[in-house]
């Protein structure tokens, strides 16, 4: 159940819930609860193969609906935020626009928690999320980012091969644009500790400017780091600890020919890396 909560970016307790949903709906027991996760139940096999077919129609379905709709025009709202618009988003709208041409496209930038909540409040059609997200939010997962503490050479740590959030507690952090109360922020909060934040700055360049100036350190993904070369900077990798990013929308039984286009463009780009 922690593994396809995961890949689906929801919660386990969501999937769960949704789980014995089911089973009261069928009056049939599906799996068998044991201390090594869940197993199908007699019936759940008998019944697998039926539900597998019901799953490649209804895609198929979709696909069909989709190209029957995404023959150009309409409309399409994106929640984004700073490393999906550096890194990959030109591409993606590229290959969105060969799927889907001659669309108008709105773009609203922010932080992961402004993102999800404007796919919540339906002011986007979609956005890219760090995942896990909102329970009510369906989500495709597209890449897993290793984190890496940034911090200026000849710092006091800049030697070591790995970092914990026990070896950065009497550090002060730089906040990037995108925060660090989500992966980061969760790792600290598990370990017992209090980030400290010296400065929220906007902008990935900013950040790293300031902390090779020894303002401070921070944490930013390998891949935003990676496109934004500036010397006298050492990275560090952050524990075992990655973000993984998703597109998601909030309402999968009205998506427009436009969002499944945009989706499949970011599979296309991205794919899933994990």
């Amino acid at each position: 159940i922690s593994k396809t909560a995961e890949h689906l970016g929801y919660t386990q307790s969501g999937v769960s819930k949704q789980l014995k949903t089911l089973e009261k709906e069928w009056g049939i027991n599906l799996f068998i609860r044991t201390q090594y996760g869940v197993e199908l139940t007699n019936e759940g096999r008998v019944l697998l193969p039926y539900i597998e077919k019901v799953a490649a129609d209804e895609e198929m379905l979709a696909e069909q609906i989709y190209d029957l709709k995404s023959r150009g025009g309409g409309s399409l709202s994106i929640g984004t935020f700073n490393s999906i618009s550096f890194n990959w988003l030109p591409a993606i709208l590229n290959r969105f626009n060969e799927l889907c041409p001659d669309t108008d496209v709105t773009m609203v930038h922010g932080n992961y928690a402004r993102v999800e909540q404007a796919l919540l409040e339906e002011r986007v059609q979609c956005g890219f999320v760090s995942i896990p997200t909102h329970e009510s939010l369906m989500v495709w997962p597209l890449i897993k980012d290793r984190m890496l503490v940034i911090m200026p050479e000849g710092h006091p740590l800049s030697s070591r091969t790995r970092l914990n959030p026990l070896d950065l507690a009497e550090q002060e952090f730089i906040i990037p644009p995108e925060g660090l109360n989500y992966t980061v922020g969760k790792a600290f909060a598990e370990a017992g500790l209090t980030l400290r934040s010296k400065a929220i700055v906007d902008e990935d360049y900013s950040v790293l400017l300031m902390v090779k100036k020894n303002f401070g350190i921070t944490v930013l993904p390998e891949g935003v780091f990676n496109t934004l070369p500036i010397d006298g900077l050492v990275a560090v990798p952050f524990g075992d600890i990655y973000r993984t990013l998703g597109i998601a929308v909030k309402n999968t039984t009205h998506m427009t020919g436009q969002v499944r286009a945009f989706i499949r463009a970011c599979r296309d780009i991205i794919g899933y890396h994990a």
